[in-house]
């Protein structure tokens, strides 16, 4: 493991028979100049205080480096008792001292000098952001120690912020009290910093319904609690892919005893384990498989399976329509909301006539549909699909709607689901010039908004009830409430 301690050198850092040094660069510069006659006298208990504790969390691996942050400030742009109170001749006292000391647990003794004013809280934060980004890139550490104990408050703030940003999760910070009868401590800044942005980025993803970039975030998270939340947003993540089996294997993990669920959804799901206990049903069902239905079906018990699977299915096609609408994935939207139409269409025929609505699995259902019933054959020779009479014996999206509006004129129940999917249709005008289709038009919320109607959402929620679906937005939304509320 390769470990690194960064420290700016203030001017009590360095001390002669414990006494602090009241001019370090004049006096720093004699005791440099003298230093095999005075080094017995010499201290940098600070410094010390946290390297022991280094070295006692470290155990037998030396630092890779230990990294010192001086002054050397322009005589001509400071007052003279700033210029004297400058750290260069402390922070070659320091190497010094190590390399005598404590040669065996330090390879490499590194001094960096801030030219600029320590004191200005712009210059440092640019400072350390450029200094430390160059140790990582060329040093690597696998465990960085922040040492804020000495240096000037602008220097120390920059430190612990810049490190903790770049580092992350291998800073640890280092607590050296005054006191010389305490030692260092360490602690876990770095973490907590890190963990409350990783926070607000899962906040912003999924407020995009980004439960695949959520989950990214929450692999580097190592509690039972976060391994849990991992396994929830991967679980929606596949589940949006309609991998119901790899969904249902991620839900297995989910620990719900370590998850809490806020009030709100509680009516709606009681406990985490019900919700979860809820789509693991879900998830069976749509994975179990059945015998498609085809050949004008008369097995009414086989039927009806196969029709509530694909029930089951176009709910995830709408909970999909909604996700993508939500996000604003727009030309995405559109290619979801008329798979749902075609889905629904499909699902009322095979309903209707027990033929199977795919015709390249089943290419003989059609047309003995259209031999039992030659009323509808005569009824298509009457109707066109963009101007052109519809091919009698080819059953695509433009047929199956035909079929539901030849049917809406003996069923009034029939009626609502035709004016929803009629209401879906000005929307294809749009899709075919889009890169979804066959063209480059723009597509956005306020084009769909014009053809569709304003409140979309709304018009959406009117669908699902008119087409007999199960809304699984809910659901979504309560997983996502959990995995903010409990990271």
């Amino acid at each position: 493991m390769k470990a690194i301690y960064l420290a700016n050198v203030g001017n009590r850092d360095v001390k002669f028979d414990n006494q602090n040094i009241k001019v370090p660069r004049l006096s720093g510069k004699d005791y440099l100049d003298r230093f095999e006659k005075v080094a017995e006298h010499l201290t940098f208990p600070i410094i010390t205080k946290g390297l022991e504790c280094v070295f006692q969390d470290l155990q037998d691996i030396p630092l890779e480096q230990l990294i010192l942050f001086y002054t050397d400030q322009d005589q001509n742009e400071v007052s003279e008792q700033h210029y004297q109170s400058d750290t260069l001749y402390f922070a070659d006292l320091i190497e010094k001292l190590v390399n005598l000391r404590i040669p065996e647990k330090v390879k490499n003794v590194v001094k960096i000098k801030i030219c600029h004013s320590p004191n200005d809280y712009d210059f440092t934060y640019e400072f350390f952001s450029s200094r430390l980004t160059e140790i990582e890139n060329e040093v690597k550490p696998d465990r960085i120690y922040l040492s804020p104990a000495g240096g000037i408050p602008a220097c120390n703030m920059n430190l612990l912020l810049q490190g903790s940003r770049i580092f992350t999760r291998r800073a640890v910070t280092l607590l050296i009290p005054e006191n010389p009868d305490k030692p260092a401590k360490l602690q876990k800044l770095g973490d907590l910093i890190n963990r409350e942005n990783n926070r607000l980025i899962i906040q912003r993803l999924l407020s995009e319904y980004d439960f695949g970039g959520a989950a990214e975030v929450l692999e580097n998270e190592s509690d039972d609690k976060s391994k849990s939340l991992l396994a929830l947003a991967r679980s929606v993540q596949y589940r949006l892919y309609f991998d119901f089996q790899t969904a249902l294997n991620y839900l297995s993990n989910v620990n719900p005893e370590v998850l809490q669920i806020a009030e709100t959804n509680i009516a709606n799901f009681g406990t985490v384990e019900n919700l979860i206990n809820t789509i693991q049903e879900n998830f069976t069902a749509l994975i179990k498989p059945i015998e498609p239905l085809h050949g004008n079906q008369t097995d009414f018990d086989q039927k009806n399976k196969w029709l509530e699977l694909q029930k089951r299915l176009n709910a995830e096609v709408l909970l999909n329509v909604r996700i993508k609408w939500l996000s604003k994935q727009y030309i995405d939207f559109l290619g979801r909301i008329f798979r749902l139409q075609e889905g629904v269409l499909r699902w009322i025929f095979e309903k209707e006539t027990g033929y199977s609505a795919d015709s390249e699995q089943f290419p003989n259902d059609y047309p003995d549909f259209l031999k039992q019933n030659p009323e509808f054959k005569d009824y298509l020779k009457n109707e066109s699909i963009n101007g052109k009479n519809p091919v009698a014996n080819r059953l695509n999206r433009g047929t199956l709607l035909l079929y539901l509006r030849f049917l809406s004129k003996i069923r009034n129940e029939y009626k609502p689901v035709l004016k929803q999917c009629d209401k879906l249709d000005h929307l294809s005008a749009l899709r075919n010039k889009s890169a979804l289709a066959h063209g480059n038009e723009p597509v956005n919320d306020c084009i769909i908004s014009q053809i569709y109607g304003k409140n979309v959402l709304g018009n959406l929620s009117k669908l699902a009830s008119t087409f007999g679906l199960e809304d699984h937005l809910p659901q979504i939304d309560c997983i996502r409430n959990i995995i903010i509320e409990n990271f």
